[in-house]
C-alpha cells in the first residue's frame, strides 16, 4: 500500500507492493 511505501521506504517492498 502507499503508506507501507513511505514506511518501509525499500526496494523490495516496493516491488511486493506492485506485484501484490
Amino acid at each position: 500500500t502507499l503508506s507501507d511505501k513511505i514506511i518501509f521506504g525499500q526496494g523490495t517492498k516496493l516491488n511486493v507492493d506492485y506485484t501484490l
